[in-house]
């Protein structure tokens, strides 16, 4: 989609992006394992970050966001978040989340 942002952020370009959809493979894999959607495991995971986190996800259509609701009712096991930290993390993912003039325009530390 030509108004999609990532288009615009490094990881989601190149070799980078080559390397970032196998962890989207490898966590696809683990969401089917689990019975649950992508955006399930991804909501689920994202809220159980710590209360302090808030997730805001998009959707274009009523089967999308009744699927999105039910990822507050997930309990991840310590086992289960284990494995997620482990697989995606500041190591794991590929490129820098945006490029050198985003970067001067926002207030949000880098991790290296």
């Amino acid at each position: 989609m030509a108004q999609d942002i990532r288009l615009n952020m490094p990881r989601f370009q190149g070799e980078h992006l080559n390397n970032n959809l196998k962890l989207l493979t490898k966590f696809q894999t683990l969401a089917e394992s689990w019975e649950l959607s992508l955006a399930q495991l991804a909501l689920a995971w994202v809220l159980h970050q710590g209360e302090h986190i808030l997730a805001i996800p998009g959707t274009r259509s009523i089967e999308h966001m009744q699927d999105n609701f039910t990822a507050g009712n997930i309990a991840l096991t310590p086992e289960q978040l284990s494995c997620l930290n482990e697989l995606i993390n500041q190591k794991t993912v590929s490129g820098p989340r945006y490029n050198a003039a985003q970067q001067q325009e926002i207030d949000t530390e880098e991790f290296n």
